[in-house]
């Protein structure tokens, strides 16, 4: 299993959405074609996680049609920022985000701040 992470940065329904992606391939060859894909949107060499102008909904279904056997995880789902529900940048939803590509969402990824003394 091969996995990456994709930073989206774009505007829907009126506001600016910022979420991170987690991307699982089933192996190196998956990757390869997903990564050609993208760099044709965007630049995915740059240091750390790459950032796509790219609506989650379309990075979604872009992966499934390269690799209907990947899975899409969104990151860190409850965090202010970058996150799919984030208070700051997120959507009021899954569904609000995937739309019609909802189901194919199995599992989300939520980090919790550290409880500090």
């Amino acid at each position: 299993m091969v996995s990456g992470e994709i930073s989206s940065i774009y505007k829907k329904n009126g506001r600016v959405r910022k979420v991170h992606s987690l991307i699982l391939l089933p192996g190196l060859e998956a990757a390869h074609k997903l990564s050609l894909r993208l760099e044709t949107i965007g630049n995915i060499r740059s240091d750390g996680r790459p950032i796509l102008g790219l609506d989650c909904h379309d990075l979604l279904a872009l992966t499934l049609e390269v690799c209907p056997d990947a899975i899409y995880v969104p990151a860190h789902i409850w965090t202010p920022h970058f996150s799919l529900l984030g208070a700051k940048s997120g959507f009021d939803s899954i569904e609000e985000c995937f739309e019609e590509l909802t189901p194919f969402i199995r599992l989300w990824r939520r980090v919790f701040p550290p409880i500090l003394p």
